[in-house]
């Protein structure tokens, strides 16, 4: 599947979207057959860990040349970044677990979740010019701002609940 490499960043997205799809349309049947929210979310991420740990070994799903056991070692980034995940990532992921058999629709809470690339655009807009020597520039739109105000009508739509 070394194809996937050439891929532009929207292609790569759209894949990426539909590899989560298995996890979003199997969730709650893996409850009902009496999986737990968290161990769900828990393999899931240890399948993927596994595969990405195979690639440098040459046999994971996909080929990435630049991708070396050695970009495994720890550096104080990856250390830090460890850290992040270790709460940050925690967090998110099981409460994201817990929440989809919760909502009415298991692709409500992957809709909210997903909106953290808009709710960053514009933090990192605000960054960049507070911090620019950590953090690149990045051009503001307002195309792009309207279609991030869009979003968050979006999801405001899905949490709307009509009085009886």
């Amino acid at each position: 599947m070394s194809f996937l490499n050439n891929l532009d960043w929207f292609g790569k997205s759209l894949v990426a979207l539909v590899s989560l799809l298995p996890l979003l349309i199997l969730f709650n049947s893996f409850v009902k057959c009496g999986a737990k929210p968290e161990a769900i979310i828990f393999v899931w991420f240890l399948g993927a860990v596994l595969g990405i740990i195979l690639i440098p070994l040459g046999v994971g799903i996909m080929n990435v040349p630049n991708f070396v056991l050695g970009d495994l070692a720890p550096t104080r980034t990856l250390c830090i970044l460890l850290v992040l995940g270790m709460t940050f990532g925690t967090i998110a992921n099981l409460l994201l677990g817990q929440a989809i058999p919760e909502a009415p629709n298991p692709a409500f809470p992957f809709a909210i979740v997903g909106s953290a690339g808009a709710v960053g655009y514009i933090i990192v807009y605000f960054i960049s010019h507070v911090a620019p020597r950590h953090f690149d520039a990045i051009t503001f739109s307002w195309v792009n701002f309207l279609g991030i105000v869009l979003l968050a009508t979006a999801i405001g739509m899905i949490m709307y609940k009509p009085l009886p």
